[in-house]
């Protein structure tokens, strides 16, 4: 399918334009990136890279070792904070732990952000020659005595860093570890003799001689060589032979006019071989021949790796560069001095690619790519300065090729026919109709059929129709309806009809229809799916997508989108079967060598890659090897920070297991992480949490740490997974457990101790509330039972008033007056139904001190003209809430005990004083009498209900805040009872 400026190639045979073409040189280039002193490396002058099992990449400089995690370097240096010297060597020996060796013959084991053990040698007397992992539990150190011609092998436990066994050789060696974990020594006798010989080393580090090689002697003993090793790198030094170690383990002579030629390990998903070109270059070669110039070789001074990425290092003696994966090829005419091309389309027909340049016309090219040559088209066409767009196969086997106001048709017979388009109608784009295979173009302001049996075009549409004015690309839909889309909307036809669809949605560059019947565009606005019906949905990516340049099916199951600054793979069977968004994304800078989108459509070979054209190179690369080289591996977490008053300090564990125990004045954590491998860490996510805090995981973007605050002791540990499309997450990673320590008042001991202490004091207050309660419960016990022995002392002093003779004995005392003076015996006998009605009608407990005020004067008139002996009375009231409640009968009963102790057995008779007064929120009342007085034999007799009124009191004082008060005075001359009650007594 074909886009915004027509993007398509150019494919026809040479012979049938007639005319010589010029011959180009189609190099094959490898862009870079270029990193120094400036990026964060220690040194500008490299000398070793290594990748270890986390995909960090890890960089020996002139003066130390940095880490690359894909985004930023990290240095390390010695505890005095200086930097290291040249690093030789870097392995990667148990438990992720690093090890390098420097020119000083120096050990370092780096442990994520820490040096956490150092090894040196008396570089007086050995000189260290190299370090090699040993089955995951030894590490061997080569040494040399400087004074003799011999090799030494030091074993170190990979744990604990000591040295637990030396092997000593009588002669001078190099030694190189086999897959097997065997050791082969190339061996050179103070003769100059040379020989390999293979041990094999046992359970106990004892060496077995296996098998000894002689060599012939050399020609050129130093000799510059290339070989790899089998740790995946490609080595560039001086060595001491020209021989390479096969698979065999013998030694083959190089060749020596050229370098030898090595395949790659099988991993990797490309094969090759290095090369010295004529011109001194460094090229890799590919099985397909393709080749890669890494540039002259006498700048190059250590190692060139090979990433798990494809990606290859190269170390040289002015920077540290990285060139693309060798899945992807760049290429370019080089027409111009600076490179721009202007290469808009490319396809291909038997062994030969056909692409045409805006600026400079058709090119022609065979499949090696050492050829090309340019078409010359001027004798076709009326204008013959303007540009060729591109070109399609039709399905007649026809060649289409389109430019401005005219098209080129090539026939199955190659024979060429032009077709006048007229003026201002340049052609843009071109599909094949899904049903009757017939070919229709657009130019920018029409639409055509291409009428192959006439060699015509017919005109299907001109613009502008219902507010359309452009077309820039065209396609079908799955029965074959034309949608036709420009910078001010989209066409659709159906039943020969057309209907504009006028939205932001559907001004755009592309259209694409994919194996599911949906059409897919490309706007201004981001991707859009248009469904059978003719419905819009966007498809969210989680970011803006940038101006969608080119739209292509790839093998049914992808969508390869192309914009201005990057290429997106989208999975149309994860989206169609499962609605999920799954999608990878490639930096055009970063893997396609270029700044700017391609200018046309995707182009997709016979071996699966696919061309790319740009401004001013062809990029070639195979989708499905870039989503597998994407696969995210799994993230990794490489510092741990402890926030102290807005300072960060590292945590260094030396192992995975070690728990890291804080203080328990330090509340802060702060965790870094990256994923390895990942040059752009903008397209990752990342979903956290920390184990001990909350169990629940939380999304970031774009980050590459994580603090949390204010955390309470006790044991944790981060736990961290990455995706690219927040659907498909990797394998968990796991820091370092971390105990952050308690004050004594969060420990667990002390928590108990206050639990037991609330349990205490809750069980208590529970036991006074039930104790509480059964008092009440006593006391409303008692209250009732008190209740009941004022009622019965009430129905006693009723049956004695009501007794037969005081009865007569009052009737006799009144009924002269009832004769003589009947209104001042009928007031008695009110009286005496007073009182009468008080003991018998009242149920409550107490009653108002109005009413027994007018009880007591009642019973103590009565009582003075029935009592033999004469008496008198008086009562004072100064209480001014008459209404305020005092005890039933309390009055009444205390003038009662006055007169039958104190005033009836006296023959002198006396007085009654009955006074009432408040003072200081209490009640006062006073019965004092002038009588006989109570008989000391008898004291414990207090009268009617006495002992009653000292139980009440003494039972609801318990309920009240302030207290009552009963007290009897016994006088020289009578009995004088005090009664205290406060104003706010409570008789519940």
């Amino acid at each position: 399918m074909n886009r915004i400026c027509c993007l398509l190639f150019l494919f026809l045979q040479l012979s049938s334009l007639g005319a010589q073409p010029d011959t180009y040189s189609l190099e094959s280039s490898v862009n870079f990136q270029k990193f120094g002193k400036k990026d964060g490396l220690p040194s500008s002058k490299t000398k070793s890279v290594f990748e270890d099992s986390k995909g960090y990449i890890w960089i020996g400089t002139y003066a130390g070792i940095s880490r690359f995690d894909g985004h930023s370097f990290y240095s390390f240096k010695d505890q005095d904070n200086r930097a290291r010297h040249q690093i030789e060597q870097i392995i990667e020996i148990g438990d992720y732990r690093i090890l390098t060796r420097d020119s000083r013959g120096s050990i370092d084991i780096i442990y994520k952000n820490r040096v956490i053990e150092k090894i040196e040698n008396d570089i007086a007397r050995y000189a260290v020659s190299g370090v090699h992992n040993f089955h995951n539990k030894y590490f061997i150190i080569i040494k040399h005595p400087r004074n003799s011609h011999t090799t030494i092998l030091d074993f170190y436990d990979a744990k604990t860093f000591k040295k637990v066994k030396s092997q000593f050789f009588p002669f001078y060696a190099s030694v190189e570890k086999t897959k097997e974990n065997n050791i082969l020594l190339l061996v050179e006798t103070e003769e100059k003799k040379k020989n390999l010989e293979l041990y094999k080393v046992d359970g106990n580090n004892d060496f077995h001689l296996v098998e000894k090689q002689d060599l012939p002697p050399l020609a050129e003993p130093f000799s510059r060589s290339y070989y790899i090793s089998e740790d995946r790198q490609y080595q560039y030094d001086y060595q001491i032979n020209d021989y390479k170690i096969d698979k065999n383990q013998r030694a083959v002579e190089y060749s020596k006019n050229d370098l030898a030629d090595f395949n790659l390990d099988k991993t990797f998903k490309s094969e090759g071989y290095f090369k010295k070109a004529k011109n001194n270059h460094l090229h890799f070669i590919n099985t397909s021949n393709q080749v890669y110039d890494f540039g002259d070789l006498a700048k190059l001074c250590g190692n060139i790796f090979i990433d798990r990425q494809q990606r290859f290092w190269v170390c040289s003696e002015s920077a540290l560069y990285l060139f693309p994966s060798v899945d992807i090829q760049t290429m370019s005419l080089n027409l111009t001095e600076n490179g721009n091309d202007e290469i808009w389309s490319m396809t291909r027909k038997d062994d030969d690619y056909y692409f045409s340049s805006y600026d400079f016309g058709l090119f022609k090219t065979e499949k090696d790519f050492k050829r090309t040559k340019k078409v010359k088209t001027e004798n076709l066409f009326k204008n013959s300065n303007v540009a060729v767009f591109g070109s399609t196969k039709t399905p007649k086997n026809g060649v289409f090729i389109p430019h401005m106001s005219s098209i080129l048709y090539i026939d199955e017979k190659n024979e060429s026919h032009v077709v006048d388009l007229g003026y201002n109608k340049d052609v843009f784009s071109s599909a094949i109709h899904p049903i009757t295979k017939d070919l229709y173009f657009s130019s920018y302001i029409g639409i055509y059929r291409l009428d192959e049996e006439k060699k015509k075009a017919e005109e299907l549409l001109k613009l502008p129709y219902s507010g359309i004015n452009s077309v820039l690309d065209i396609d079908f839909d799955k029965d074959g309806n034309l949608i036709a889309m420009g910078s001010s909307g989209m066409l659709i036809q159906e039943n020969n009809e057309w209907r504009a669809l006028i939205l932001e949605k559907t001004k755009g560059y592309s259209l694409c229809l994919d194996s599911y019947g949906s059409n897919w565009i490309g706007s201004k606005n981001g991707l859009f799916e248009m469904k059978t019906d003719k419905s819009l949905k966007e498809v969210d990516f989680g970011f803006p997508l940038p101006w969608i340049s080119d739209l292509k099916v790839y093998k049914k199951k992808w969508l390869l989108i192309g914009t201005v600054d990057e290429l997106i793979i989208f999975n149309l069977d994860r989206y169609h079967q499962k609605d999920e968004i799954e999608f990878y994304r490639y930096e055009l800078v970063q893997y396609f060598a270029n700044d700017e989108g391609g200018q046309n459509n995707f182009f997709e070979d016979e071996d699966g890659a696919v061309w790319w054209p740009m401004n001013g190179k062809l990029v070639k690369f195979y989708p499905e090897k870039l989503i597998q080289d994407q696969a995210l591996p799994c993230p990794s977490i490489f510092g741990i920070l402890l926030n102290i008053e807005n300072k960060p300090q590292q945590l260094s564990p030396s192992n995975e297991e070690e728990v890291i125990e804080i203080d328990k004045a330090h509340r802060e954590l702060i965790f870094q992480f990256a994923t390895p491998l990942v040059m752009n860490r903008d397209i990752v996510k990342y979903k956290t949490r920390l184990v001990g805090l909350n169990d629940k995981w939380e999304i970031i973007d774009n980050s590459n740490d994580i603090t949390y605050r204010n955390l309470s002791p006790g044991n944790y540990q981060f736990e961290i997974q990455a995706s690219i499309d927040g659907k498909n997450w990797t394998k968990s990673a796991l820091s370092n457990p971390v105990t952050i320590g308690a004050y004594f008042y969060e420990t667990l001991w002390f928590k108990v101790l206050i639990g037991v202490l609330i349990l205490f004091i809750f069980f208590n207050f529970i036991k006074n509330y039930f104790q509480k309660k059964q008092i009440g419960l006593e006391t409303q016990n008692r209250l009732l039972s008190l209740q009941q022995d004022l009622n019965k002392m009430e129905l006693s002093n009723l049956n004695k008033q009501l007794d037969p003779h005081e009865i007569k004995n009052l009737l006799a005392s009144i009924s002269p007056e009832i004769q003589e003076n009947a209104p001042n015996a009928y007031r008695k006998m009110l009286k005496l139904l007073n009182i009468t009605k008080a003991s018998l009608n009242n149920s409550s407990m107490t009653e108002s001190i109005k009413n027994q005020v007018q009880q007591v004067e009642d019973y103590l008139s009565l009582k003075k003209n029935t009592l033999s002996v004469p008496f008198e009375y008086f009562i004072e009231n100064k209480i001014e809430d008459q209404s305020a409640s005092i005890p039933r009968l309390m009055l009444k009963n205390l003038a009662e005990n006055a007169v039958k102790h104190g005033i009836k057995n006296n023959i002198n008779g006396g007085n009654i004083n009955i006074i009432l007064t408040e003072e200081n929120q209490f009640i006062s009342l006073i019965v004092d009498d002038t009588g006989k007085g109570r008989n000391p034999d008898t004291l414990s007799d207090s009268g009617i209900g006495t002992s009653t009124y000292q139980n009440l009191f003494e039972i609801l004082n318990k309920k009240n805040p302030d207290s009552a008060t009963f007290e009897i005075i016994d006088k020289t001359k009578g009995t004088k009872v005090e009664v205290r009650i406060p104003k706010n007594y409570k008789y519940e």
